[in-house]
């Protein structure tokens, strides 16, 4: 995705060029077909930045979901298959995040662990 960016950023710099060459020879027409390319040029820009950003953010969320699906459900809580963990299952299980349960601020009978997110609560 990056040589997108490049490139569009070449193709700047080489309407900008061709724009100053344009207005030495003072063709009104020619000049405003390259300011026009040039914003056009911005937007490609602008929108292939948009693009980069959401692929991104989609392949972090595709990561935290197979992280999901590797993990192993104990006592109400998920742990990793190399035993790390508690994990919140309604974190995982609703939005795919992998949430670390912490114990609880006041210890309340049975309840072993808590979620800061959703504020759920693991016990036996």
């Amino acid at each position: 995705m990056m040589e997108i960016g490049s490139a569009i950023t070449g193709a700047i710099a080489l309407a900008k060029q061709v724009a100053e060459a344009v207005k030495a020879a003072k063709d009104a027409k020619v000049t405003m077909a390259m300011a026009e390319l040039q914003v056009k040029l911005a937007e490609a820009l602008s929108a292939s930045a948009e693009l980069m950003h959401e692929n991104r953010r989609l392949k972090d969320e595709l990561e935290a979901k197979k992280s999901v699906l590797k993990m192993v459900l104990k006592d109400g809580a998920y742990y990793t298959a190399e035993g790390d963990g508690p994990f919140c299952t309604c974190c995982c299980d609703g939005n795919g995040k992998v949430v670390r349960l912490s114990k609880p601020p006041v210890m309340s009978g049975h309840i072993l662990w808590h979620c800061g997110v959703c504020k759920n609560m693991v016990g036996h």
